[in-house]
């Protein structure tokens, strides 16, 4: 059982029907729960199609459902893995957008200056005030330059069914696991929503009582000595786009008596030297920055699944995987034994 003490966040990734939307996913979530909608935008990074290889940040619409008090129930996202279901030639839906940069900060700038729930039209104009402009459109977008005209932040429709793909994420659940679940996907499955051909499931766990180099160590020797096990017990989805091996510089540093006996402060810095990543079975990565934002420990390898009862079990399962990384036991000789 998972203590009743933890609190642990779930992400479904999926797919919306062709006449459907995240945002009328979250539009029925607030009725059930006598709520409110609120759009905000969401950061992601996408690979450009340039020589250079630098990545052009994206700002979506994520829809942030809220109950009748005003307590987050969830957020629906963008997931730029979630491809293959998307018809890539398909026309933009009126209203909807995304705001690109090839830098992050400029970003920021929009998030911090600009109202994500006002028409694409006018929405830029408080960052192009920042810098002393005006908006410009061209061929459908909504640019904005500095006053050397060099290029800030661009507003695009969005093409290619980009409004269906959406990443369910619940607020940290505290009790009650599977009936909250249940409680999430009941409007999923009303409007006929889906698994995304690439989904995983992706569950985060407070990391308050992990920051120790002992407790990493433990962790990363488990997960690396039962890797094959583990992706064949959780149903590790193979198109899943960003799922790798931990790498072998962190899974030698993590038997090295040094690193298992060096202060927090230290052991997070020689994790980020090793090249601790986001995008692997097991994203250390929140622990490693102390990401006050995101403070836990994301178990990325379980495969999709809208069934409230094996989601819970998943949740149950590597609850006691970090109950075994806290004690002093031996690695087990088999998952089952945990």
């Amino acid at each position: 059982m998972i203590p009743a003490a933890s609190k642990v966040g779930i992400e479904v990734e999926l797919m919306a029907p062709s006449d459907s939307s995240r945002l009328s996913l979250a539009q029925v979530m607030a009725t059930a729960c006598s709520g409110q909608v609120q759009v905000f935008f969401f950061p992601q990074a996408e690979a450009a199609k340039s020589a250079s290889g630098a990545a052009f940040q994206n700002l979506t619409q994520g829809f942030r459902v809220t109950d009748g008090a005003g307590r987050k129930v969830a957020e629906l996202v963008d997931d730029l893995t979630l491809q293959l279901d998307c018809d890539k030639q398909h026309l933009p839906q009126p209203g909807w957008y995304r705001i690109v940069s090839n830098d992050a900060r400029l970003l920021n700038l929009v998030q911090q200056h600009c109202d994500p729930a006002a028409a694409p039209g006018v929405l830029l104009e408080p960052i192009a005030k920042l810098f002393g402009t005006r908006p410009t459109e061209q061929g459908g977008m909504i640019r904005v330059a500095d006053i050397d005209d060099s290029p800030v932040v661009m507003l695009a429709p969005l093409p290619g069914e980009r409004h269906r793909p959406c990443e369910l994420i619940s607020a940290p659940i505290d009790g009650q696991f599977e009936s909250t679940i249940a409680g999430l996907l009941v409007p999923a499955h009303s409007l006929g929503f889906t698994l995304a051909a690439e989904a995983a499931t992706h569950l985060h766990f407070d990391g308050a009582l992990l920051r120790s180099s002992r407790v990493i160590a433990r962790l990363i020797q488990f997960f690396n000595h039962f890797e094959e096990a583990l992706r064949a017990r959780v149903l590790t989805n193979p198109l899943n786009r960003r799922l790798a091996s931990l790498p072998s510089s962190l899974v030698a540093m993590a038997g090295e008596a040094s690193f298992q006996d060096a202060a927090w402060d230290q052991a997070r810095q020689r994790m980020l030297d090793a090249g601790v990543s986001k995008y692997a079975d097991v994203n250390f990565l929140n622990l490693a920055r102390d990401d006050r934002r995101k403070p836990t420990l994301e178990v990325r390898m379980i495969g999709p699944s809208m069934s409230p009862r094996w989601l819970t079990q998943q949740m149950e399962f590597f609850a006691e995987v970090l109950s075994w990384s806290l004690g002093t036991q031996p690695m087990p000789l088999q998952l089952e034994s945990i």
